[in-house]
């Protein structure tokens, strides 16, 4: 490795452009490596099916937090198809560092927690009758018509925040079969996107 990259390395590891947080992300994963004790925050912002933007944080070692930052840098703006094809060569490659067999699970980790953000993406969360509203409304907003159709109009509602679908059902008299088929309506917008 010359000299003028092994400086450049190290201003990623003290300047990372790829470190904080993201205002509601899409996804957010926590991984670490028992075996040094890094540990990272990985949130991805994805829109229409593209990488807007990818954060990291945590507490890691050089190599964790340079990995972390070119591996997001290179993410951003992808398309989700390319994303799931990055694998350990290739970050390995984007790395272009002799790592011993130990450095490069530190190289990997954020390639890992990359991996399960992509799981978590393709694994839609069932919403149960229990969830807030609120949270619903503003992780879901397509689904502000199916409660539109079961006359509730939660969206505009101050008290949203405070009850469950359920209990905003309940309040407008919904029968425990329409909180269950308004439930499942939910859940299949979710899943189809439609």
């Amino acid at each position: 490795m010359n000299d003028l990259y092994r400086e450049e390395l190290m201003d990623i590891y003290k300047n990372p452009s790829h470190k904080g947080n993201i205002t509601n992300p899409t996804v957010s994963i926590n991984k670490e490596n028992s075996m040094c004790g890094d540990s990272l925050t990985l949130e991805l912002q994805v829109e229409n099916n593209v990488v807007k933007d990818a954060k990291f944080n945590g507490n890691a070692c050089a190599v964790s937090v340079i990995s972390a930052d070119l591996l997001l840098g290179d993410i951003i703006g992808k398309n989700m198809e390319d994303v799931k094809k990055i694998d350990k060569d290739y970050l390995l490659n984007l790395l272009d560092m002799n790592l011993t067999t130990s450095r490069i699970k530190c190289a990997t980790l954020i390639l890992n927690a990359l991996r399960d953000a992509l799981n978590k993406l393709d694994t839609p969360k069932q919403i149960s009758k229990e969830d807030n509203l609120a949270t619903v409304i503003r992780e879901h907003p397509e689904v502000e018509e199916i409660l539109y159709d079961y006359g509730l109009h939660c969206a505009g509602c101050a008290l949203n925040a405070f009850d469950s679908i359920e209990a905003g059902a309940k309040i407008h008299s919904l029968s425990d079969e329409e909180i269950d088929e308004m439930t499942d309506r939910i859940n299949e917008v979710i899943s189809t996107g439609e």
